[in-house]
């Protein structure tokens, strides 16, 4: 079977740039799995086949303080040299930010010690997802190396949701959801999104835009309610394999 660099396959899987991916190999953070379990720490002009699962490890907190295995398992750890992000597969019935009373933040996953919670404060949520709602979030202290992470560019950032509802989408819902929408009479349009019927309880949402619950409004503009909204892509960032 072929051999890539690893950091060619980083770059295809557009996980980082392949300038990037070295420094994280150089940094000692790369690792490819191996066939009987575990896995093997790249080194400079490391090699794996294409379709290798390749996992970037957690470093030395950026923010201070080791990192526990809780973390490891929750995070997928994007570093540059300006600052840090991490992304997050959220669990329903937290917050992305700025809780209330009885809530907890989506940052509060990050398990860090008391003294670490400070500083773990100055990372932010890139996107919102609502508290209902589950799946990829972005969270960072470099607003620069956010847009960076899931934009690449000054276009809207496309992002990408499963969603479950209570009973099956007919096509006509399926046309309703691809036209022109909007939250009510006198609202602005929203922008155009693509929705396709995956099953007949299971659709893909692809906006271009967050409005508050628009996903959950649209399709109860339509007669259809809710069971389970998954975020799985924002931008060039992927759920993937990411743990819950």
């Amino acid at each position: 079977r072929r051999r890539v660099r690893v950091s060619k396959i980083l770059s295809l899987r557009e996980l980082c740039s392949r300038r990037e991916a070295e420094a994280l190999i150089s940094d000692g953070v790369v690792v490819v799995a191996a066939a009987g379990g575990g896995g093997v720490v790249v080194g400079a002009g490391g090699r794996a086949e294409l379709h290798a699962r390749i996992d970037v490890v957690a470093p030395p907190h950026p923010l201070g303080g080791g990192v526990g295995t809780e973390f490891i398992n929750r995070l997928d750890v994007r570093r540059s040299r300006g600052g840090a992000a991490v992304a997050l597969n959220k669990p329903a019935g937290y917050v992305s930010n700025l809780p209330g009373p009885g809530e907890t933040e989506a940052g509060a996953l990050l398990g860090l010690g008391a003294s670490e919670s400070e500083r773990g404060g100055e990372l932010s949520a890139c996107g919102r997802l609502d508290k209902n709602s589950r799946g990829l979030l972005v969270l960072t202290e470099d607003g620069t190396l956010a847009r960076a992470l899931v934009a690449g560019g000054g276009a809207p950032v496309p992002k990408t949701y499963l969603v479950e509802t209570a009973r099956a989408a007919t096509d006509k819902d399926v046309r309703a959801l691809n036209g022109a929408r909007s939250f009510g009479p006198g609202e602005a349009p929203l922008r155009p999104m693509r929705v396709r019927r995956l099953a007949p309880t299971l659709l893909e949402f692809v906006l271009r835009e967050g409005k508050n619950r628009q996903v959950r409004r649209v399709c109860e503009g339509v007669g259809l309610s809710v069971v389970d909204l998954l975020r799985v892509r924002l931008g060039r960032s992927d759920l993937g394999s990411l743990p819950e």
